[in-house]
């Protein structure tokens, strides 16, 4: 690892680069795609910052170490497609693909089968589709997290999704402009890589690192998100009229349709003290 220096395993093979795509505008959301985001891939990710290196911060709260970021301008980030969350342990990562025509084979577990699945030749070789690109991106390393896997797993969860909105909303970004996910894997939540997935990106991760009390205001906006005040963190229970209370999580704070998995895991209550203590820190560049 380039961070961190930790051998890495070993390494994949029968990678498969996609390159050519072609997208079409749906008008909604089918069941199709519901029982897609239901299941889910396992999407493995990785980024390394150019040869000049990330630009580091350390956000300090009485006199210790509370969030550490390392920005990078143009990193590379890959994206790696393993298979289905709910393949079988012993199943190989990856996906059957005609190597003769060019077509991916069924799901021997999901509903795309049928009359209408694609007819495969006999040269199917299995493959580990991925991309990369280079983007603007910043890696968000809490101090202090739970020793405790289930704890650090609901905590983490719960800042991936209110940092993500705060910075959508205090530098007025659409949410397809801004992306988030957790390294190093989605059961293993440690850090946070934040980047900007617009193409040619809106420049505003850098001031996370570079402006000393951006990252509080970006803390500030969070609480407020989660129902809290952001002074002095007391709960305010709900939204602004809204009529039932908010217990872990609701739509007009951590939940929407693109984090469905990480439903069951966010809880607003376990990340009030952390942001709280960020709106009182200063980045030191």
């Amino acid at each position: 690892c380039q961070s961190c220096g930790v051998a890495m395993g070993p390494a994949l093979h029968d990678l498969f680069r996609l390159e050519n795509v072609v997208t079409k505008r749906r008008e909604k959301i089918n069941s199709d795609e519901e029982e897609r985001q239901r299941q889910g891939y396992d999407i493995q990710s990785g980024v390394r910052f150019s040869d000049k290196g990330p630009i580091s911060g350390v956000a300090k709260v009485n006199g210790e170490d509370s969030v550490v970021l390392r920005y990078g301008h143009a990193a590379t980030i890959w994206r790696i497609n393993l298979g289905w969350k709910r393949r079988k342990p012993g199943d190989a990562p990856g996906f059957g693909l005609d190597i003769e025509r060019g077509y991916w084979a069924k799901n021997q577990d999901g509903n795309d089968d049928g009359e209408d699945a694609d007819p495969m030749s006999q040269r199917v070789k299995r493959v580990i589709p991925y991309v990369d690109d280079t983007r603007n991106a910043i890696l968000i390393t809490p101090h202090g997290l739970p020793d405790d896997f289930d704890e650090r797993l609901i905590v983490m969860a719960s800042l991936q999704a209110a940092l993500k909105t705060a910075v959508q909303v205090v530098f007025q970004l659409e949410d397809t402009e801004l992306a988030v996910e957790a390294l190093p894997s989605q059961g293993d939540r440690r850090v946070l890589l934040m980047y900007e997935s617009a193409e040619g990106g809106a420049g505003v991760l850098r001031r996370l690192v570079e402006d000393s009390d951006t990252f509080g205001r970006v803390a500030a906006q969070a609480l407020e998100i989660c129902h809290f005040d952001p002074e002095t963190g007391e709960d305010r229970r709900h939204a602004p009229g809204a009529k039932e209370d908010c217990e872990a999580g609701c739509y007009d704070c951590l939940l929407s349709y693109f984090n469905q998995p990480d439903h069951r895991f966010v809880d607003r209550q376990t990340i009030r003290q952390i942001l709280l203590d960020w709106t009182r820190s200063e980045v030191q560049t």
